[in-house]
């Protein structure tokens, strides 16, 4: 259908209506005329559509760079969410027989460090939501007195990224036994809170510690938030961290942190 020439709104006030529209939404737009195509190619349009839907659906936006992506990725990331739930949808009900894979496979070799033969091994996984950014924990070994650590590695915003094979910052924890991991975006800013808990080598107890790290920054480190011993007899914790207020279970003790305040 040929745009109307008696429309009244402005090419510009219908990007800004169409800021408003989910993704579904603004394909459908675009589908009805050449106006509507035109204006659905702003890429104003689909960067608000993109923060939009990390808002629903709890993606961490710097997750995209988006002042480098190009129209076609955004589209592609902005209606990643609802393909990725229609298709898990679709394979689960009682009329598809199809098998739920991967769309696309593709192996890491992560290392430690550039003059590493090996591949690096991890105890624990914690994967940000939006699949960019992974923090992986290793235990200490007392045999060579090697202490835990914590890595971030940068898997790239979409599937056509070249990985780094590098993680992108590394703290070492001495003594501790297995660490254990949770994380927390910054409702403001690109700050990630992370909680690392686990056993103590040579103690009856184990240790919290809580830090801040800024993917983004060039190059990113990890800042130690806050501090607290674990007194009790250790056991493998469950935790749950929020924008003020750190949960830990560690046996039959559950500990409550107000990390902003460093109290609990």
């Amino acid at each position: 259908m040929d745009s109307n020439p008696d429309f009244k709104l402005s090419l510009d006030m219908m990007v800004h209506v169409l800021r408003f529209l989910d993704p579904v939404n603004i394909l459908a737009m675009r589908a009805t005329c050449r106006f509507f195509y035109r204006t659905a190619a702003s890429r104003s349009v689909w960067i608000a559509a993109l923060y939009r839907v990390c808002e629903q659906h709890g993606v961490y936006k710097p997750t995209y760079p988006v002042e480098k992506m190009t129209l076609a990725e955004l589209e592609h990331a902005a209606s990643g969410p609802r393909r990725f739930i229609k298709f898990i949808s679709r394979s689960n009900s009682g009329s598809s027989k199809r098998y739920t894979g991967p769309y696309v496979t593709r192996r890491y070799p992560c290392r430690r460090e550039a003059n590493q033969d090996g591949l690096h091994t991890a105890s624990h996984l914690a994967l940000v939501p939006g699949g960019r950014f992974l923090f992986t924990a290793e235990g200490s070994r007392p045999k060579d007195a090697a202490p835990a650590s914590v890595c971030l590695w940068d898997l790239g915003y979409n599937m056509h990224c070249p990985a780094n094979p590098f993680p992108v910052a590394t703290i070492s924890i001495p003594k501790m036994d297995i660490p254990h991991l949770s994380y927390s975006p910054c409702s403001h800013g690109s700050e990630i809170i992370l909680a690392v808990a686990g056993r103590l080598f040579g103690i009856n107890g184990g240790r919290l510690l809580i830090f801040s790290i800024d993917p983004l920054r060039q190059p990113p480190g990890f800042a130690l938030y806050h501090e607290k011993s674990l007194l009790d007899a250790y056991s493998p914790p469950r935790m749950a961290l929020g924008q003020s207020i750190m949960v830990l279970m560690s046996g039959k003790t559950i500990y409550v942190v107000n990390w902003t305040e460093k109290r609990g």
